[in-house]
């Protein structure tokens, strides 16, 4: 895994200079064009990607929810799929992971929640057959 520190090394600048110019936050620091053009050059050579673990510290935000669902539909009729793809695709289409997990019961569901950790994702969307008796469980989150 390619780091700042790499891409800095390589070009003979600081640490925090490739840091603003790639995530573009320069602010009041001033940088020659030529020399923002070549961090950006060297990050796409070596394969530079933002560590998610680092980027989710610092924002404190972690892009990903979970998704709890309870079956719905009758088997093989392609209701749970369509669901799940579609919110698949908006998640994907915000830069979103989603965490999934299938649940039968309520017991289950209360289960998954007691395990449920914030510091894993940002929310978390309930759907399937409705449970109106986990709304408590539910707001004490």
């Amino acid at each position: 895994m390619v780091r700042i520190a790499d891409i800095a090394a390589e070009l003979n600048v600081s640490r925090s200079l490739v840091s603003k110019v790639l995530n573009g936050r320069l602010g009041t620091s001033f940088v020659r064009p030529e020399v923002a053009d070549a961090i950006r050059r060297k990050a796409g050579e070596l394969g530079y990607r933002k560590n998610a673990s680092a980027v989710a510290l610092h924002k404190g935000r972690h892009q990903a929810f979970g998704v709890y669902m309870h079956r719905l539909g009758t088997a093989g009729s392609g209701i749970v799929e369509d669901l799940l793809a579609g919110i698949a695709f908006v998640a994907s289409s915000q830069q979103q992971r989603m965490i999934l997990e299938f649940f039968e019961t309520e017991d289950a569901c209360r289960a998954l929640l007691k395990k449920t950790h914030g510091g894993l994702m940002d929310g978390l969307l309930v759907c399937g057959v409705t449970h109106p008796s986990l709304t408590a469980d539910l707001l004490a989150m």
